[in-house]
């Protein structure tokens, strides 16, 4: 009886060191995984930043030019925007900070930077990067009315009032745009209008103008035309159990707004069944 207890007692230390060791492997197996990964990190790291700041002499270089540049500017622009925003989702994807790498590499505000990797980011960058000019010509303009209604309003020197002349150098607001008066033409007719208008040019520049009532109208067409023929409809009929014929003819007579009356049930509104107080009281 000592020698089984001796050694079951050998093996039961036996396994105990076989499973401290497997543990020990396995935590050793782990910590050189993280090693692993922290170094790959690192060098995933490394090159986004060098990919990175190379992007940013780009994309600055692009925006200084497009600053002295009037015919390409908007090019330019364009450029820099979609660089912003492929640079953004390097960034992110290598857990870099994004606000702190472009105020240590790029040379333009937060909310610029903001706006113009909304523009690159966008389904239509082109087309962002026009409305965001529009909008900021239209903000400038307000300010500029704004300062000239300020300083041309009628000063008041020792109790009197005293005419201002205008000033020479006072700021102008900048010419309407040919893409800014198209707007405010549309903005000015009514949606019929707008739709007519959009649908007679679209074909000059290659394109045809689509209204929603358009889509539905070649939606519920497909449908129609996916839809089975009377033959199919009776055929599936007749592939159909008792029961699933009876539940498709009530709904058909639903959908109708009918009352399906058969052999097997009558209808609570059956004229020829005998009303309540005739019906005699079984003894």
């Amino acid at each position: 009886m000592a020698k089984v207890t001796k050694a079951t007692k050998a093996k039961t230390i036996k396994a105990a060191k076989g499973r401290n060791k497997k543990l020990a492997t396995q935590k050793a197996d782990n910590k050189r995984a993280k090693a692993r990964a922290l170094m790959a990190s690192k060098v995933k790291n490394t090159q986004a930043i060098k990919a990175l700041n190379k992007s940013a002499k780009d994309i600055n270089g692009a925006l200084d030019k497009a600053s002295v540049a009037d015919g390409r500017a908007l090019d330019l622009r364009l450029t820099a925007c979609e660089m912003l925003a492929a640079a953004k989702k390097v960034a992110d994807s290598s857990k870099i900070n994004w606000k702190k790498w472009c105020a240590d590499n790029i040379t333009q505000s937060p909310e610029t930077i903001r706006k113009l990797v909304m523009v690159g980011k966008a389904e239509n960058p082109r087309l962002a990067l026009e409305d965001m000019r529009l909008k900021n010509a239209r903000q400038t303009k307000l300010a500029r009315d704004a300062a000239k209604a300020r300083a041309s309003m009628t000063p008041v020197v020792a109790g009197k009032a005293t005419s201002a002349a205008p000033s020479d150098d006072a700021p102008r607001p900048p010419a309407e745009t040919p893409a800014g008066k198209i707007l405010s033409g549309l903005d000015s007719i009514d949606k019929q209008q707008g739709q007519n208008l959009l649908k007679s040019k679209a074909g000059e520049f290659g394109l045809k103008a689509v209204t929603q009532s358009d889509i539905d109208a070649e939606i519920a067409k497909a449908v129609r035309k996916a839809a089975p023929k009377t033959k199919e409809t009776k055929a599936l009929f007749l592939a159909m159990d008792a029961a699933d014929k009876m539940e498709f003819l009530r709904w058909a007579a639903d959908q109708m707004d009918a009352k399906l009356i058969t052999g097997f049930e009558v209808s609570d509104d059956d004229p020829l069944a005998i009303p309540a107080a005739m019906k005699r009281n079984a003894a």
